[in-house]
């Protein structure tokens, strides 16, 4: 596939938003694979889980998750996501899509959030998101599968941070 290279190496992707275009250096040429059919090469042990994945591929999110479904049906990761609605668009996606694809195994969304102040560390909070359809800015979320649900939900509801927070 074609692959535009960007000044910010964090914006280069398959298809610049408009924002990007300015800044895209150069266009080169990539293989592209499926992540279900990479894990297939990788050929873990069968008790080998895939636990947790980072997603932020500049508006590719939902070939990703096409190319994912086996992963997601049986490893149930928890996915780290990010959700821009201006470079999915670029890509002839949306966050509706995202939901969708994701809805389908069951997932559940939050919202991450970070408060950085220099005299003190920084804070992280979640919200939930009742559907990805709805952001409608740029935002990192936490898709959470059934299978994890009671174990990181009330985490991420606030509950058990305070005690965390004053370990610290």
């Amino acid at each position: 596939v074609e692959f535009s290279l960007n000044e910010y190496v964090g914006w280069s992707s398959r298809t610049p938003n408009a924002t990007q275009q300015s800044s895209v250096k150069q266009r080169v040429s990539v293989a592209m694979r499926p992540l279900d059919d990479m894990l297939a090469d990788c050929a873990p042990p069968a008790a080998a889980r895939v636990t947790w994945i980072k997603i932020d591929v500049e508006g590719g999110e939902a070939e990703v998750l096409r190319g994912a479904t086996r992963l997601l049906s049986e490893h149930a990761p928890v996915l780290w996501m990010e959700v821009n609605p201006s470079s999915l668009s670029a890509a002839g996606s949306s966050p509706a899509e995202l939901d969708e694809l994701m809805r389908g195994h069951g997932y559940r969304f939050w919202r991450g959030h970070a408060d950085e102040r220099w005299w003190r560390r920084p804070r992280v909070w979640f919200t939930p998101v009742p559907r990805l359809a709805d952001v409608t800015e740029e935002t990192d979320v936490l898709c959470v599968p059934p299978s994890r649900a009671a174990e990181l939900e009330p985490l991420l509801a606030g509950k058990g941070m305070m005690r965390a927070a004053a370990k610290g």
